[in-house]
């Protein structure tokens, strides 16, 4: 490239006056052409190695001897934007606290560009890049790096980013950065369990120190923030479980048995500290056929009312056999194992329900001695049945009288009060036990409070056959030592109603009216 002509004048003639170029020093960017003083480039010029550069050129003459004259020249390079942007270094990394608030310094990067003026001059920017989805800026002069919105650790844990180093020249030049920016994690999740409530299922009689589950939660942070300890906080007294404070495993301490307490109900806390979080946990104990059942000797008191009038035979169930298991799981089985051979006592074996033969249906009292088993399938207890047949008769109803006694239950009175009523009246009326005949009882539907009504009748002392106390020896002798009765029978007998009355006179003429 031709950057400027020389020229010289001579004022001689001919060869005197035919001027010849060339440079004093060797410049190796430049040459002049000899003849038309013509300074061109011999390669590119690079402005940010060498602005300006100074030739000495001189002109000769050609004539003898030859004359010449030297001058100066000043190239000056002018400068384009042919230099990008370049970084201090090839990428940045840089760390920050997921709580930091909004505009938090990050890093700083820095570019220089070789060009000057506006070629040389650098600013910063994503546009073009990756600013992560928004969460980062960079300031345009100082290449500052900073949050723009608040960091979720748990959500990004690593950004790469990638911003640009730009110049003002024309056109503009830029360069590529990449950023990596790790976000610091802080305790700021609590441990989260995977339920709020927790069903388990555990066999009784499980060995003590088993393992019976493990209650863990989760917590999204990491290293130490996302540690956690466990405890139990409410339910475990007296202690029966233990709760490992970090693998979560629950152990039993002692003998689970379904029988004592069927299921077991604590809250367990997950801490990461300060932050914690609970879940409510329920034990629930499988039953195991580990008892016996349970049954007593009992008794069949069939009070049969004899009359030519009609039958009053019962024909369905009169009852049940009174077992039972303490292991709900377990089904029942009942059988007469001796006693019965003539089946007077009629049993499903499955219920245990009880009905009398119509072979009792007859005139003749009774008392017979029976073994019953019961079986759960592992297994097997026995009692005595007594069945007691008593002939209940026309004499003895109008001679009876019904006592009323007070917060009672025909359950609670056949068992086991029944044996001491008995006692009790024939301590008051100084009679044999077996003399006294109980042939019915009913709850009072009559009142609101719990009344049971005791009908009975009692033979007199001396053993006569049909001879018994009147109603109205009874009703006297029994509301005279009513306080006897009851230190001896536990059961407060009520006083009689008005009609059934002690008064003098009597207003029915010495004839009572209570009689069934």
């Amino acid at each position: 490239t031709t950057v400027v002509i020389i020229s010289a004048t001579d004022e001689d003639t001919g060869e005197n006056a035919r001027i010849t170029y060339f440079m004093e020093d060797s410049i190796p960017q430049f040459k002049i052409e000899p003849d038309s003083g013509a300074v061109t480039t011999l390669m590119e010029l690079d402005y940010e190695d060498q602005v300006s550069f100074t030739l000495a050129i001189t002109a000769k003459d050609n004539g003898i001897p030859q004359k010449s004259d030297t001058t100066y020249l000043e190239i000056l390079v002018n400068d384009v934007n042919d230099n990008p942007p370049q970084f201090l270094r090839d990428h940045y990394q840089g760390s920050v606290y997921e709580n930091v608030p909004t505009f938090t310094s990050v890093l700083q990067v820095s570019a220089t560009d070789r060009d000057s003026g506006l070629n040389g001059r650098v600013f910063y920017t994503f546009q073009g890049g990756d600013d992560g989805d928004g969460d980062f800026i960079i300031e345009t002069t100082s290449g500052i790096v900073r949050t723009l919105r608040r960091l979720d650790r748990e959500n990004v844990q690593i950004y790469n980013l990638k911003a640009f180093a730009m110049d003002k020249g024309i056109p503009s030049m830029r360069t590529p950065l990449d950023i990596q920016v790790a976000v610091l994690d802080v305790n700021d999740n609590p441990p989260v369990f995977e339920k709020d409530e927790f069903d388990i299922f555990v066999n009784e009689n499980s060995p003590i120190g088993l393992v019976v589950a493990r209650i863990t939660a989760t917590d999204p942070d990491e290293g130490t923030n996302a540690q956690i300890m466990y405890q139990i906080v409410e339910g475990n007294i007296p202690e029966v479980f233990q709760l490992d404070i970090f693998s979560g495993e629950l152990t039993a301490l002692m003998d689970l048995d379904y029988e004592t307490k069927p299921e077991y109900v604590i809250v367990v806390q997950a801490t990461s500290a300060p932050l914690v979080s609970r879940a409510t946990v329920h034990i629930r104990l499988l039953d195991k056929n580990d008892n016996l059942p349970v049954l007593k000797n009992f008794k069949i008191i069939f009070n049969n009312y004899v009359t030519n009038k009609s039958s009053s035979f019962p024909t369905g169930v009169v009852g049940r056999i009174p077992a039972h298991d303490p292991d709900i799981s377990d089904t029942l089985s009942y059988s007469f194992d001796h006693g019965n051979e003539l089946n007077l006592v009629l049993l499903n074996q499955t219920t245990g329900e009880l009905s009398l033969s119509h072979a009792l249906d007859n005139n003749r009292p009774l008392e017979a001695t029976m073994r019953v088993s019961v079986s759960d399938g592992i297994h097997s207890v026995t009692a005595q049945c007594t069945l007691q047949v008593t002939i209940v008769t026309d004499e003895m109803l109008s001679n009876s009288i019904t006592l009323r006694l007070e917060n009672m239950s025909q359950e609670k009175f056949l068992s086991p009060l029944l044996s001491l009523f008995v006692e009790g009246v024939a301590i008051v009326l100084s009679a044999m036990k077996e003399d006294i005949v109980i042939f019915n009882i009913q709850n009072d539907t009559d009142v609101r409070a719990t009344i049971l009504n005791v009908s009975l009748s009692v033979l007199l002392p001396g053993g006569v056959q049909n001879h018994f106390f009147t109603s109205e020896d009874l009703q006297e002798q029994i509301y005279l030592n009513r306080t006897l009765l009851t230190a001896i029978s536990t059961q407060r007998v009520l006083p009689f109603d008005d009609n059934i009355c002690l008064r003098e006179p009597c207003e029915n003429y010495m004839k009572c009216v209570s009689v069934l």
